[in-house]
Order: C-alpha cells, then sequence, then structure tokens
C-alpha cells in the first residue's frame, strides 16, 4: 500500500473513530434518558402506592375475595365471624419418586395423633407424622399409584395399610409398615383398594382392581374370595354400596372396555352400562336427585359425566370439553338439602353440576384436572370449599356455592394426587395433604393472622414494604438490562443476526472493504 494511500487511511479511520466516539455519547445520553425515567417511574409509583398499600388492614369484611401472590402466601377476607387467615405450607416432604397416589390419613398406632399414609414413584409406601417427618417406610417392587387405604382387617384392635403397586401385588402392611400379606394378581395395580364388610359375616373384604382386566375381593388375610373379568385393564377404583337398595352391598367400577359394572357381594354381574370411552374415573354411589333412590356417578374418556339409574339405565349425562379422568364427588355443598356433583375434567375445568341434571358453575384452571376434588369446611366459617389438584401445578380452593377462587398454592409439577381434608393437629383447625408430582407431599394450613390495631383491625406493612422494594428492584433490574442491551447492541454492532436470519454472509475481503470504506468517506455521501 503506498504511503499516501496510507496516510488518506489513517485519516479516514480517525473520522471514523471520530464518529464512533460522537455516537458513543448519543448512547450515553440515551442511556441517561431511560435511566432518569425509569427513576420517575419508581418515584412516581413509590408515591401512589405507599398510602395504598399502607393503607391497608386486616379487616372483616362481609364479601369473600382471594388474591394469589407468587410467594405462596395468600391472604383470604373472611366473613365477619372469622379473622383474617392466610396460607402457608406447614411441611412438605420429598421422596424419590412422583406422587400420583392420594394420601390418607388416621392415627396408625392409636397414640391420639394423625398421620399420612402416601405411595411414590420410588416404589415406596411413606408413613410419616402430622408434622411431617417420616415414621416408616416400605418398598415395594414397583411404582405406586395407587391410594391407601386404612382399616382394622382382622379386628385386633390395630389399623393396617392396603395398597397396590405396579408389582402387580396387593399388600397389606401392619401400623408399623410390616407385611402382613401381599396378593398377586396377573398386572399393574394401579387401582386404589375398597374395604367393606360384604357378604355381612362380620369380616372385611378388600375389593380392587388390575390392569390383567380383572377385580379381585380379597378376604381379610389375603386369600382370594372372588374375582371378574371385564373387556379392559381395570385402574378404575371400585366403590361399594347398597345400590338398589335391597339391604346388600354391590361393587360399582369402570374399565377400559369403556363399561361400568355393577356386581353383587359374591361377584356376580347385576348390570353394565356401555359409555363411548374408557373408564378410569372412580365411581361414585349417592342419591344425587334426592328421589330416594341411589344413582352410580362415572366420569368417562368420551368427556361425559354419567348419571346412571340403580338398575344401569341412563338418567341424564353432562358433556364437557375433555377426558374425565377425574373422579366425581357427590355433596350438599350449600346446606339446602340438594346434592351437587363436583369433577374435573381435562378441559381444565372444574365442574359443579346439579344433581339432578345441568351445570350450576365451572371454574377454569391452567391444564387438566385429573386429581378428585374433596368438599370440606376448609376455614371453618361454616360454608364448604371445594380443595382440588391441577396439571398447571397448583391446589386450588374454591368457594362451593358460587365456584369463586379462594387461593391457590403452587408446587413443582403436576397435581394429579386428589387433596385430603383433616384436622392433623386436634386443634380444630383444618389441613390440607396433597402430593405432587415434583416428588412431595404438601401440608397446608390457614394461619390467622394477629391483629395490630383496636377493633380487631392490623395494618399490613410488612407486605407493603416487601412490594414496594420489590417493585424497586425490579425497575432497578429494567434499567440495568437496558443499558446492557443498548451498549451492546450500539457499541459493538455484529453481523451474526443478518447471517442467521438473511442467510447472509460477506463477500469482499477485509482489504476491499476498507479502500470501499475509504471511497464512501472521501464522496462525502457519509455527510
Amino acid at each position: 500500500m503506498k504511503i499516501a494511500e496510507t496516510r488518506t487511511l489513517t485519516v479516514a479511520f480517525k473520522e471514523i473513530g471520530k464518529r464512533h466516539a460522537e455516537t458513543r455519547k448519543r448512547n450515553e445520553r440515551e442511556t441517561m434518558r431511560l435511566s432518569c425515567t425509569a427513576l420517575v417511574a419508581f418515584i412516581l409509583i413509590l408515591g401512589i402506592m405507599t398510602p395504598m398499600l399502607g393503607a391497608m388492614t386486616i379487616k372483616d369484611r362481609n364479601s369473600q375475595t382471594a388474591t394469589p401472590t407468587s410467594s405462596n402466601m395468600v391472604q383470604i377476607q373472611r366473613t365477619t365471624e372469622n379473622p383474617q387467615l392466610t396460607l402457608a405450607p406447614k411441611w412438605n416432604y420429598t421422596t424419590s419418586g412422583m406422587v400420583w397416589s392420594s394420601p390418607a390419613v388416621a392415627d396408625l398406632d392409636e397414640d391420639g395423633k394423625l398421620e399420612v399414609v402416601v405411595g411414590s414413584y420410588d416404589d415406596k409406601v411413606y408413613c410419616l407424622n402430622n408434622a411431617g417427618a417420616l415414621k416408616w417406610s416400605y418398598t415395594t417392587g414397583g411404582p405406586i399409584q395407587s391410594s391407601p387405604a386404612i382399616a382394622d382387617l382382622n379386628e385386633d384392635g390395630k389399623k393396617e395399610v392396603i395398597v397396590g403397586s405396579r408389582d402387580f401385588n396387593v399388600y397389606c402392611l401392619n401400623s408399623t409398615g410390616g407385611s402382613k400379606w401381599n396378593y398377586t394378581t396377573g398386572g399393574p395395580v394401579q387401582s386404589s383398594p375398597a374395604i367393606a364388610d360384604l357378604d355381612e359375616d362380620d369380616k372385611l373384604e378388600v375389593v380392587v382392581g388390575s390392569s390383567d382386566n380383572k377385580i379381585y375381593c380379597l378376604n381379610s388375610t389375603g386369600g382370594l374370595r372372588w374375582s371378574y373379568t371385564t373387556g379392559g385393564a381395570v385402574e378404575s377404583s371400585p366403590a361399594i354400596g347398597d345400590v338398589n337398595g335391597d339391604n346388600k352391598l354391590e361393587v360399582v367400577v369402570g374399565s377400559y372396555d369403556d363399561k361400568v359394572y355393577c356386581l353383587n357381594s359374591t361377584g356376580a354381574l347385576k348390570w353394565t352400562y356401555a359409555t363411548g370411552g374408557p373408564i378410569l374415573s372412580s365411581p361414585a354411589i349417592a342419591d344425587a336427585d334426592c328421589d330416594g333412590r341411589q344413582e352410580v356417578i362415572a366420569g368417562s374418556f368420551d368427556r361425559n359425566v354419567y348419571v346412571l339409574s340403580w338398575i344401569g339405565e341412563l338418567k341424564w349425562k353432562y358433556r364437557t370439553g375433555g377426558w374425565v379422568w377425574s373422579s366425581p364427588v357427590v355433596a350438599d355443598l350449600i346446606g339446602d338439602g340438594q346434592k351437587e356433583i363436583v369433577v374435573g375434567s381435562a378441559d381444565r375445568k372444574v365442574y359443579c353440576l346439579l344433581g339432578t341434571s345441568g351445570s350450576k358453575w365451572e371454574y377454569w384452571t391452567g391444564d387438566w384436572v385429573v386429581s378428585s376434588p374433596s368438599v370440606a369446611d376448609v376455614d371453618g366459617d361454616g360454608h364448604k370449599e371445594v380443595v382440588v389438584g391441577s396439571c398447571d401445578r397448583n391446589v386450588y380452593c374454591l368457594n362451593a356455592t358460587t365456584g369463586q377462587f379462594r387461593w391457590s398454592y403452587t408446587t413443582g409439577d403436576y397435581v394429579i394426587s386428589s387433596p385430603v381434608v383433616a384436622d392433623l393437629y386436634g386443634d380444630g383447625k383444618q389441613e390440607i395433604v396433597v402430593g405432587s408430582l415434583d416428588n412431595r407431599v404438601y401440608c397446608l394450613g390457614l394461619i390467622s393472622v394477629s391483629a395490630g390495631t383496636q377493633g380487631g383491625q392490623g395494618t399490613t406493612e410488612t407486605d407493603s414494604t416487601t412490594m414496594i422494594i420489590a417493585i424497586g428492584l425490579l425497575l432497578v433490574a429494567a434499567v440495568a438490562v437496558t443499558t446492557v442491551v443498548i451498549m451492546k447492541r450500539r457499541r459493538k454492532p455484529g453481523i451474526s443476526k443478518a447471517m442467521k436470519l438473511l442467510n447472509w454472509s460477506p463477500r469482499v475481503e477485509l482489504e476491499e472493504g476498507m479502500r470501499k470504506k475509504l471511497e464512501w468517506f472521501e464522496s462525502g455521501e457519509c455527510k
């Protein structure tokens, strides 16, 4: 390269440097402007929200509202008869596998305190005390999706735990986790056992389904009483009740062959009803329409909830927008003597249906509702709530009368397990125990917030301060990110994005490119 040309290039690139310096100054001014704007916005928000948040009081109100927060702490406005309550996790226990199984709660060892028993996909049955500490575990040969049943099978004054496993076995464990017996079926046992004195001989029987297409009835020592073969896998859990009013118990269960089966106490078929899809939902037996006769209520993968008469005829059905895997619950939700049916669907909704037909209310969650609802007065205000899990990772509490949101708690994964509501501590307050596919068992409770001023009112100053700080941190983070983005985009321009999005690559060598840039400067087109 000639000396004159080199000098020209030097001058040209000094000009480039000067222009780049001017660009940097413009960028710095722009960054300062954005920072000042964010600071002013923060001051304005602070000024507006401080009096609003500072004035928040824990008041008694006639209306009921709830607002979920990202911190898993939810404040609930209560009726005038009750103080303000806050939802809080009391404990959680981590297993080594997903918890599909729904917990069972009972005083296993007769010490006056309740225990929680639940299965996990790590092949184990866990027994936890009411504080969430492990009392014992028992290892089976396969994942446990079945939910445990607890009863004094042999009437010795001590309770047993009965549960199925995907290793094809039904297990009976004593109150300390030792094995009493197991019965081997021909397939995985995902169905949950039902226990009753089927034949009125003053001895309990265990009824459970298996993926070998059979329903099994076992005696209290694990011997086979009878079995009945359906046309498909039986993952549905049996319901036992006097369906036809003859003072004898029947067994009702669903099958993958799309049918609902009703068997008598000796395992003989009484009737079947064919739906349009597999039935994993566990049926409910109840007088849903208050006509003095029992009905059988079950969900199907054909998206319908079926209400069948005591002789297996269709009374009515309700179509949801997705598979009905959830098991229905029948209860008088508002104390008016009429029954409602509550059930979930894979269309992401929880449905409340009138027992006589049709929808009363529905609530949309963020994903499939496979969990079966529980109905209880969770907060002690004299009114029932519906508690249910969703595959959006949340446990929901809804007003049973209207279906309005009360609160939710977020776990780490799908909640397929069905919640159990029980007073674990014997203090008159209900706890909610539920499993999640994040491998954990959760215990949730409602905690009273102490009043801070006269008249039972107290300000939520801590929550206000926390919220203000959080907003400030978000704004600071936004300014920092904006600054970094501007500096990266303006001070260090690159061609990688153009190459990626436009499938473009440079076709000019570096030296030729320098010459062309020099010509561009000399032409004056850059001014």
